[in-house]
Parts: structure tokens; sequence; C-alpha cells
């Protein structure tokens, strides 16, 4: 067994009375048997809000929460604030050191095959939807609030200060990309690194490649094909010393 493989063994051992209570607190108890969510070093901030699995095949470890893989960025455990609703509707993987707060009557509605690989932060103050097949890269942030209201010189608030975040199906948000209030993205869309969502992108065309802060379509006819995407390396050449 590789190092990797050993210490989610041992974390998933460790975290199983948390996992065990958590999954009978919120789930049914047909659902919350068979254990379809498995938790990695888990900090809880109380057993509070609703989580629904939204499947016709619930089963074991289909949803994961913090689970190690990444050597590079040495992050641990998942965190979770939940006053709100958790929607998960299939396949879940979300790695160490992700962190999400859903507020009161808030609702985080989460596609089958969501993953990301770590620290993704979700901040879900109104409604995040993100739908099937989407990935996100390290680092990246989703805040559908602004947290503060701003006014006009006149007295008038420049906005409400919240939005509705609707992530499209089949994304790839790569590393450290900031999704803002009311960014809705359009199918087998590519977002490039550090870049800024914040508009409603919609109506883009889909198969796209966006950039830029904020972001703007900058290519079409473009996607990552989650079955067919690993690269193949050669090898360097040896320069002698």
């Amino acid at each position: 067994m590789d190092f990797i493989k050993f210490r989610n063994r041992m974390d998933l051992i460790l975290s199983m009375p948390v996992t065990i209570v958590f999954n009978f607190y919120y789930l049914p108890f047909k659902q919350a048997i068979k254990l379809p969510i498995l938790l990695y070093r888990p900090t809880l901030w109380g057993l509070t809000g609703k989580i629904v699995i939204k499947s016709d095949n619930v089963r074991f470890g289909m949803i994961h929460l913090g689970r190690w893989h990444s050597v590079v960025l040495q992050q641990k455990g998942f965190w979770l604030k939940n006053e709100g609703t958790i929607i998960f509707r299939g396949n879940v993987a979300f790695g160490a050191g992700t962190s999400i707060m859903v507020a009161k009557n808030a609702i985080l509605d989460i596609g089958n095959r969501v993953i990301n690989s770590v620290s993704l932060n979700v901040d879900c103050r109104y409604k995040i939807t993100i739908n099937e097949s989407t990935a996100f890269g390290w680092d990246v942030i989703l805040m559908d609030s602004a947290m503060h209201l701003t006014k006009f010189t006149d007295g008038r608030y420049t906005g409400k200060g919240y939005k509705e975040i609707v992530i499209g199906k089949n994304n790839w948000i790569t590393t450290k990309c900031i999704v803002q209030a009311g960014t809705k993205t359009p199918d087998y869309c590519i977002v490039a690194t550090g870049s800024l969502l914040n508009k409603d992108y919609s109506n883009e065309e889909s198969y796209c490649l966006m950039a830029g802060c904020p972001a703007k379509v900058k290519k079409t006819g473009i996607w990552r094909d989650f079955n067919d995407c690993e690269i193949k390396y050669e090898v360097p050449n040896e320069e002698v010393l």
C-alpha cells in the first residue's frame, strides 16, 4: 500500500465514529445504514441544517469529504458549518483543506461527479448550484454574497449584495479562481488559472475557455474530457555536467 492510501485509510478509521454519527443524524435510516458520506479529519461547527442525498444509487462511500491526495499542498481535513441545506445528487469527492459554510435558509446544490483536489472554499449565503461533472483546482473560492452592502453618495444601495451562482455542467475551474455572486457559466467551460468570475456568462458558447480579471472568453471549441485527459510525459534529455 502506498503512503497516500495508508494515510487516507488511517484518517478514515480515526474519523469513523463521527462519520457514523454524521450519517445517521442527517440521513434517513435506509440511506444512513450504507454510510454514503465518508469524512476525513472533519471539523464540524455543530450538527445543524439539513443534508439531502437525491440519487437513485445511494451506496457506501459515494461522497468523500476531506480525502488527502496532494503531495504539493499539505492540507488536512474538512471543515463544515451548515445552517441551511446541502443537496448531493451523486458521487462527490472534495479534497483535503476544503471548507464549506452554508448560512441559514441558504441552499448548496451539488451535482453528480463533482470533484476538487485541494482547498475548495465555499461560502454560501443564498444559493449555489454546481452542475454535474465539474472539477475545481487548488484554492478555488465560491462566494454568493459580498458580505456587506455599499451605497451611492445619495444614500441608495448599489445592489442587494448577493445573487445566485450557477456552475454549468462539465466545467473545469482551475487553480486560484474566484467565483463571485451572480456568476453563471455555460456548459463545457474551462476557466484559466487566477481568473475572476463575477457575472452571467451563460449566454456564451459552450466549449469555451475563459480567462482574466474579470474573465472573458478567449477561445472556443475547447473542453476537458475527464475520461481522456492524462498527460503522457516524455523523458527529458539528461545534461552531462
